[in-house]
């Protein structure tokens, strides 16, 4: 008797109760309803990511659309959105989205913004004719992201073309990338060369393959060498290689800051060789005060030349392609054309060196091979 009186005392104890089960059960639909929300987010990333690559995909039929059909003027994106092959990838974008994307193009038909919703949140993801693709929405035919408006400079650029990223920064009235670049449409050795055929070079690189040439460590640190016709054409839409003038501009509003709060020193808009920027009495601005020096970045240069970066140019010591067919100077030389031609067979540029610390202008033949830095429009 007293035996079975402890099994019944056992077996109590090894039983649930009902508030037990009922707090058993109330964990489980806990971690039911956690396990439910954490699937719910990962497919909506996955949906974002999805949205995010077709409307990367949208951009290149975008833009193969606006080149057949503009001119020598530029892209025309009147009619797009009956194109089939846009019209596809806008269905597909939509029956991700659960909407229909927003499409904006300008009446002269330059521009267009094209917006659609995300799924993991309240925010659109937009791209546009200048480049810009994010967290915005379309209004004037650009991205609108936040109170700043549309894109603006000091904020990073994607070009369309081959996904690259450009930093930019604002220097005086100018924006300008804060990186050489790096469009590689085609691909040859240095010794092939042309005053008149556009020509792309890879410092280091001899050969014809964009994606063999593109694993270089060159191509990743100082972009593209261009021969002038390539140079001329090579900037993305919404910027431009920089005219001698510009390029003027640059160096003088360099100067002023390097010698602020003094007056500004106007670089001559004539003069040749090293330059000097001298104040009306003809102060020289040159020597530690050059405006070579504070274009470089730092660690460019040495001495009296080192680069400060003051300004955020950034310019790197790329070296260049002779027109004997090699490849010169990396890491001590850096050309950057300007896309005014002093004469049918040459072109200006601009020149820094290590040692020194000012800008050298002069003009060299077309089918030398110098980096690109772009002016925004």
């Amino acid at each position: 008797m007293k035996q079975s009186f402890n099994n019944n005392k056992n077996n109590k104890k090894k039983a649930f109760t009902l508030i037990e089960l009922l707090v058993v059960i109330a964990i489980i639909g806990i971690l039911s309803g956690i396990v439910i929300v954490a699937m719910s987010g990962t497919q909506e990333s996955a949906t974002d990511a999805r949205i995010k690559a077709s409307m990367d995909q949208l951009r290149s039929s975008i833009e193969i659309y606006g080149l057949l059909h503009g001119s020598n003027h530029g892209s025309d994106y009147r009619g797009l959105a009956s194109d089939e092959e846009v019209s596809l990838l806008i269905s597909d974008i939509e029956s991700q989205a659960g909407v229909v994307p927003t499409i904006d193009i300008s009446g002269s038909g330059n521009k267009y913004c094209l917006s659609t919703n995300l799924k993991s949140s309240d925010d659109k993801w937009c791209i546009d004719s200048t480049g810009f693709v994010g967290i915005g929405d379309c209004l004037s035919q650009v991205c609108n992201y936040g109170s700043s408006g549309s894109w603006s400079c000091g904020n990073s650029f994607i070009d369309f073309r081959d996904s690259n990223i450009y930093p930019s920064v604002q220097i005086g009235t100018q924006c300008w990338m804060a990186k050489n670049l790096a469009y590689l449409p085609s691909v040859v050795g240095p010794g092939t060369g042309s005053e008149t055929t556009p020509y792309y070079y890879v410092y280091g690189y001899d050969g014809t393959d964009v994606s063999a040439a593109k694993v270089n460590s060159n191509y990743t640190t100082y972009g593209v060498l261009y021969n002038w016709p390539a140079a001329t054409t090579a900037c993305p839409s919404g910027w431009h290689l920089p005219t001698d003038a510009e390029l003027n501009v640059l160096e003088t509003y360099t100067v002023s800051v390097i010698n602020s709060p003094n007056p500004q020193y106007p670089c001559s808009t004539s003069e040749t060789g090293w330059r000097r920027c001298a104040d009306d009495n003809g102060t020289d601005a040159g020597g530690t005060y050059g405006a070579g020096k504070s274009l470089k970045k730092v660690g460019q240069g040495t001495g009296v030349g080192a680069g400060d970066d003051l300004v955020g140019f950034s310019a790197l010591l790329a070296g260049y392609r002779g027109t004997d067919g090699s490849f010169y100077n990396l890491g001590s030389f850096a050309y950057f054309w300007a896309s005014s031609a002093s004469s049918s067979s040459n072109a200006w540029r601009r020149y820094l060196n290590t040692g020194n610390s000012t800008v050298h202008r002069y003009y060299n033949p077309k089918a030398n091979g110098f980096s690109v830095r772009c002016l925004r429009d």
